[in-house]
């Protein structure tokens, strides 16, 4: 733990030169502090506890003030913890932007999604727009489900807010579209494809039922799950919105099409329903219907792209038509092989 409480505020383990007492910002517990010679400095529990209580922590009533003094800089009117009789809830910060009511949430403990679905439902019929600041508990290792239950609409990108206490004021973070089994983005298209290759075979080692199941469904139609496709490797960032990911998505919707007799001719908007229906979509409550619909269909639209690029679908008058059916290698040695000789651009 980096941050404690000392005489009512925050300080860091690192650069901390006080006695104490100190105490946990979370559950209110006694803190000591760790220092060594080869260890950055941190605070620990003096007692074991538990620090996701459901109560209001001192970290959050640090913070809403902190909103509120922030707010007041704007000019914005703001007031705490005003009761709306018509939803019956109490949201940290109404702030007052001309004619219209914000309303700013910050959020330190764990909230369940459809909580916090339904908490948005009645600011949605109030007419509230609402923005929710994560605090420091959410900040480290944030995983894809609660990115996409978090997800907000800021300057025309999807947004995960941030409260910094420390700082004094809203972070906000757009760095949260990855691609699968990659970690070093600057890696060419030759470096990519390998990376998650060998990935793919690594699975196999572990007890995912996720991927274990995917390479059941792969065996079942006559293939090896790591000798897919090229064009099932997603290896452009997206931002998570799927609950198994954006790879085993697109394996399910080259197996499906494997299905379908070829020449089939669709509309655009009918290829977009079938590779949708493969897809297993995170619930998304902070962000509305047509911004989440539009970050699924950037998702659609770029594989549909990809499928064009290597003939599997092509254009016709009528839409899209099934040209050929997707390529599978014997092995991953094969694709392997190919892959270290092919030319990409």
């Amino acid at each position: 733990m980096k941050l404690a409480l000392f005489n009512g505020q925050l300080v860091q383990a690192a650069n901390c030169h006080h006695l104490g007492p100190f105490f946990c910002p979370q559950c209110g517990h006694r803190l000591v502090l760790v220092q060594g010679k080869h260890k950055q400095a941190y605070f620990a529990h003096l007692r074991p506890a538990k620090c996701n209580s459901e109560g209001e922590t001192s970290l959050h009533q640090i913070g809403k003030q902190q909103m509120y003094r922030w707010a007041c800089r704007q000019g914005w009117r703001p007031r705490l913890e005003v009761f709306l009789p018509q939803i019956q809830q109490r949201p940290d910060l109404l702030v007052q932007l001309a004619d219209h009511t914000f309303v700013f949430e910050f959020q330190c403990s764990p909230l369940d999604v459809d909580r916090l679905a339904e908490r948005n439902q009645g600011y949605r019929h109030l007419r509230m727009p609402f923005c929710w600041f994560l605090g420091a508990t959410y900040a480290h290792q944030l995983r894809d489900n609660k990115i996409a239950q978090f997800t907000q609409w800021r300057q025309g990108k999807p947004v995960v807010p941030f409260w910094n206490v420390h700082q004094q004021r809203p972070i906000y973070r757009y760095d949260f579209r990855t691609v699968p089994f990659v970690r070093n983005h600057r890696l060419s298209k030759r470096q990519q494809y390998l990376v998650q290759t060998q990935s793919l075979q690594k699975m196999m080692r572990y007890h995912d039922q996720g991927w274990w199941k995917m390479n059941d469904r792969c065996y079942l139609a006559g293939h090896i799950m790591s000798a897919c496709p090229l064009v099932a490797h997603p290896l452009r960032p997206q931002w998570p919105m799927l609950r198994d990911g954006e790879f085993r998505w697109r394996l399910r919707c080259l197996l499906l099409m494997e299905s379908l007799p070829l020449n089939l001719v669709m509309p655009y908007q009918g290829w977009e329903k079938v590779l949708a229906s493969c897809a297993e979509w995170l619930p998304m409550p902070c962000l509305a219907v047509h911004s989440a619909l539009m970050l699924r269909q950037e998702l659609i639209k770029q594989f549909i792209q990809e499928l064009q690029q290597c003939q599997i679908l092509r254009v016709v008058d009528d839409g899209l038509i099934y040209w050929q059916v997707p390529q599978w290698f014997a092995d991953g040695g094969q694709k392997i092989r190919y892959i270290k000789t092919a030319p990409f651009n």
